[in-house]
């Protein structure tokens, strides 16, 4: 099966971009809504923060005056009783700034309580609207990783995506019906035949030591992280032992590159070094574990984190700067499938199967458009690069008008 343009020309976008698309707008749109009340509501809080902090201020201004006062007059009339009241009157100013400076504090923490769980909810919920498009495959992926730790009988697995305008995903992934990737794997369901040199043996004779080979064939993977370019392998004897070896393998300029440290039993750590043909086999395994994961993980599970030059996406008011870079990264693309689609209220593509029948998909631009129409000025205008708005159909509103 492969997709085509609207008018039939061949497409080098192989997935339903159209029904993503539509996902991606309607979850955006709810987005910039969250976004904005978010805003708005701590915008109003922050003021109102601001205003008892300015006036706090304003009294342990007055404090700090009033008392410079009082001892410039006692300076110049040292007398017991006048030293005694300007005491007094010290420390009930004193008295009176601290009560104040406590209220403060209490109103502070008395908002916090009564609007985090609303914040918490709303940001939720903001997730929840971010989480529906980067599901999909709206957002390229330039590069991925995925790791894997084992404990307590089960893999816990999780996925990096990194995709463009410095825009970094994680989400949380399980493997899919009948994967092995569910329980323990052991290195011989995917390779068998793993005997390196990383045992010793000891001459009784002339007290020598040299190196003998071990199987891994029954050894678990107790973890991994994998990606295009490197790897991670751990492997371990048992599902309750801690893991034994760790291997640490990349390819750079053609040359592949594999680093061993190996754990005692005595707790302790060395390097081992692998010959041509080990790191070769090592390389196997590598590759075997790749296309395996690859072919029954599905890499986008569960949310965890999004991240962008670095920052996290729901602290700081980046949620605007995500979308615009998401909507520059397809606005091409969207532009594309207007120029080949035959209606130009319409956004088309066909799927043409193997025997060589084609199906029509589309959607209606003005139904995109109904999407973001609750939006003010400023959240419509983000998405106007992907002129949701025929100009067709603009032009047959005018014509009927008039």
């Amino acid at each position: 099966m492969r997709y085509l343009y609207g008018d039939s020309v061949p497409s080098p976008i192989q997935y339903n971009f159209l029904t993503a698309f539509e996902t991606f707008i309607e979850a955006a749109a709810q987005a910039v809504r969250l976004d904005q009340d978010i805003a708005r509501a701590q915008a109003k809080l922050d003021a109102a923060a601001n205003a008892r902090e300015h006036a706090l201020e304003i009294v342990e201004a007055f404090h700090r005056k009033a008392m410079e006062s009082l001892d410039s007059l006692l300076g110049q009339q040292q007398d017991p009783n006048t030293s005694v009241y300007v005491r007094q009157l010290r420390e009930h100013g004193e008295g009176i700034v601290s009560e104040a400076r406590s209220n403060c504090q209490v109103a502070k923490d008395k908002t916090l309580k009564e609007h985090g769980p609303e914040f918490e909810a709303r940001r939720k919920e903001l997730a929840s609207a971010v989480e529906r498009f980067l599901k999909t495959e709206i957002v390229p992926v330039l590069g991925w990783s995925i790791s894997m730790r084992l404990a307590d009988g089960q893999n816990h697995m999780t996925s990096v995506l990194n995709h463009p305008g410095e825009i970094i995903t994680s989400f949380a992934v399980t493997p899919s019906q009948g994967s092995m990737w569910h329980g323990p794997v052991r290195v011989a369901s995917l390779v068998q035949g793993l005997d390196l040199q990383l045992g010793t043996r000891k001459s009784w004779i002339t007290g020598s030591v040299a190196r003998s080979a071990i199987s891994l064939d029954d050894f678990l993977i107790g973890g991994f992280e994998l990606s295009d370019d490197t790897a991670e392998i751990r492997l371990r004897k048992r599902t309750d032992q801690p893991d034994t070896f760790l291997f640490k393998l990349d390819r750079k300029d053609e040359v592949l590159r594999v680093q061993l440290e190996r754990r005692g039993d005595d707790d302790t750590e060395s390097s081992v070094d692998l010959d041509e043909d080990e790191r070769t086999r090592m390389e196997k395994l590598w590759q075997m574990m790749r296309q395996s994961v690859r072919s029954t993980v599905r890499p986008r599970g569960r949310l965890l984190t999004v991240r962008v030059e670095g920052q996290d996406l729901f602290t700081g008011g980046r949620v605007r700067s995500f979308l615009e870079r998401v909507v520059d990264g397809i606005a091409p693309t969207v532009q594309q499938i207007i120029a080949h689609s035959p209606n130009p209220a319409e956004l088309s593509m066909k799927i043409e199967s193997d025997e060589g029948r084609r199906e029509e998909i589309y959607v209606r631009r003005e139904l995109l458009a109904a999407k973001i129409e609750a939006l003010d000025e400023d959240g419509r205008a983000l998405f106007s690069s992907l002129d949701l708005v025929s100009e067709a159909l603009t032009s047959a509103d005018v014509d009927v008008v008039v």
